[in-house]
Parts: C-alpha cells; structure tokens; sequence
C-alpha cells in the first residue's frame, strides 16, 4: 500500500510540474508577443489658448491637468513610461509606451472640457419635414450616439444614432464646473450625473431655466451629445443640475474624471505623432 501511495504522489509531483511547465510557457511567450507589439510614442500638440497669447503658465497648467487625466487612464488603455512635458512656445509633448491603438486615450487626455447650455428647437420632427437646406440657419444639427445591449445577442452592443436641432447660440457657457459626480441608484441602477455650479453660475443657470420651462435643453460638452436633451420642468434652483436616465457608463464615468481633473485654457491640436 505504502509503495503505491509513493508511486501515486510521484506521479500527481511530475503532473503538477508539468502543468507549471506549460502555464509558465504561455505567460511566456505571451509577455514576448506583447514585448513585440508594444510600441512608443511621442504626440506634439500646440495649445491655441481663448486668449490671443499662450503664457507659460497656462501651458504648465494644461501640463499638468493632462497629466493627471492620463494617470486615470493609463490602466484602461494599456498606456506605460508616460511623461507630459511642455516645450516653447506653446507645445505639449507626449510620451508613452503601449501594445494598443492610443487614439481614444489621446481624446480622452487632451479633451478641453468645457460646456454649452443650448435650447433645442420646439418642433420634434422638424428634421423629418425639412430638408438640411431649409433648417433654420441659427440651429445645428447634433448626433446622440446610444449604446445599448443586445437583446438578441448578449454581450453584443449596439448604436443607436438620435439627432437634434440645437441652437448655435448657447443659453450659457462653463469653463469649469465646481465639480462633477457620479452615481447609481435604486435597483435598477439608474445613472446620476451632477454638476455643480459655482455660485454665480448657479445664480445664472436658474434664471435661464426658469424662463425656458418647457423647452428642451441640450448640454454639449466640447460640442459633443454625451446625454440627450431633456426638458426644463422648472426652474434649477440649489446650484447643480441633474442628468438622469439608464445608459452606457464607461464613457460617462471617463467624463466625470477627465472633468474633475480640470478645463484646459485652450484647445490642443495635435501637430505631430511619432511612432517606433
């Protein structure tokens, strides 16, 4: 009995060193693959500031502000050995290294941040019954991008493409919200996005909607629909307003963050991307 239990436990010992054998090759080569697939960056952008000049302290502070973004982004895209760097007169310069496409991360990190407050036209199928070229020219034409699961296939998303006639001419206009949270509630886990305005914002933004109840709004973020328009019940008084409704998270939660980081001064436009 005592010869088979030594034969048995010799036999699961050069089992199990086995298996480590094979799982130690897969990692293995799997860090190889990715060694070889990896690839370093430098992205350059220019800083066009609101401003006429670009001083050296607003560059320091788009720096810095970019840095911070990249730091909560680097786990989700891969992103390593990242440095942001200013150079004269008014350039940013980016570094990385990572096995994947950059070019979300880049949007993300280098994003101005800054928000409009704009009515959408009263009639809803204006844009079924016009042609673009009789659409009113103090309006414009944005597209809502929804994503959805599958019913059909989980695990699958789907887009859903919603557009709106939004006024050119913004209500109001936000450098900087005070800052930006983000929450789920109830059981089904609606999404709550809250920004809140400073005081003098929140004095402001509470004068428009009360003139404006019953009007759709649409808040653009760097012109972009990250949430659809929704109506002005009443008058937005406690210097935040609420966003709410059952969406897609990821890109929203990004928001929040690279919002909470801060507003860049200016927009960067991207003047040279190396790759090796």
């Amino acid at each position: 009995m005592a010869g088979r239990q030594s034969n048995l436990s010799r036999y699961l010992m050069r089992a199990m060193l086995a298996a480590g054998s094979v799982c130690l090759a897969i990692l293995l080569a799997a860090a190889i693959r990715a060694r070889a697939n990896t690839r370093s960056y430098v992205v350059t952008y220019r800083l066009i500031a609101d401003q006429a000049q670009v001083t050296p302290q607003a560059l320091e502070e788009s720096a810095r502000i970019v840095r911070a973004r990249i730091g909560m982004l680097a786990r989700s895209y891969a992103l390593k050995a990242w440095t942001v760097e200013t150079e004269p007169e008014d350039r940013l310069r980016i570094t990385f290294r990572t096995q994947l496409d950059p070019a979300e991360a880049l949007d993300w990190a280098t994003m101005t941040g800054k928000a409009e407050f704009c009515l959408v036209h009263p009639d809803a199928g204006i844009l079924e019954a016009e042609a673009p070229e009789d659409l009113p020219a103090e309006y414009q034409v944005k597209v809502y991008n929804e994503l959805r699961y599958s019913l059909s296939r989980p695990g699958e998303m789907r887009r859903y493409t919603q557009k709106y006639l939004i006024c050119k001419e913004p209500l109001m206009r936000v450098n900087r919200f005070a800052a930006v949270d983000f929450a789920t509630v109830g059981l089904k886990k609606e999404t709550v996005l809250t920004f809140k305005f400073d005081e003098e914002q929140g004095n402001q933004f509470e004068d428009l909607t009360a003139v404006n109840v019953g009007r759709q709004m649409a808040m653009l973020i760097d012109g972009e629909l990250f949430f659809p328009p929704s109506q002005i019940a009443s008058a937005v008084v406690g210097g935040a307003v609420q966003v709410r409704g059952y969406f897609y998270n990821p890109p929203l939660r990004k928001l929040v963050k690279m919002l909470n980081a801060g507003t860049l001064s200016g927009r960067l436009e991207k003047v040279s991307q190396q790759v090796e």
